[in-house]
Formats: C-alpha cells, sequence, structure tokens
C-alpha cells in the first residue's frame, strides 16, 4: 500500500528531504484518488440496484 515507507531514508540535504515528501505527498494523493474512484463505482452499482429493484416491483 504505502510503498514509499520502504525507501531508503538519505536525508543529508534538504533536496532529498523535499524528494522524500514529495514522493509521500504523491502516494497518498494517489491513494485518495483510488478510494474516491472506488466509492464513485460503488455508488453507481447501488444505482443501478436500485433502479433494477424498481423496475422488479413495478
Amino acid at each position: 500500500m504505502f510503498l514509499w515507507l520502504c525507501l531508503p531514508l538519505e536525508i543529508s540535504t534538504s533536496t532529498s528531504v523535499l524528494v522524500l515528501l514529495n514522493k509521500a505527498m504523491y502516494q497518498i494523493c494517489r491513494e485518495v484518488e483510488l478510494t474516491k474512484a472506488n466509492n464513485l463505482i460503488l455508488l453507481i452499482k447501488l444505482t443501478r440496484s436500485i433502479i433494477e429493484l424498481d423496475n422488479v416491483i413495478r
């Protein structure tokens, strides 16, 4: 999941700190985007199921 935690920690200069933080933020944003996409897919599936159920009841 959070593979960036496994990166070697070479924090000898401020540049490597910024690179590490950048990679961490990218990974977190990617995880959030995947979660949002999965939630949207679940919402679409739920909506379809409700429509199908409504059609069966009619």
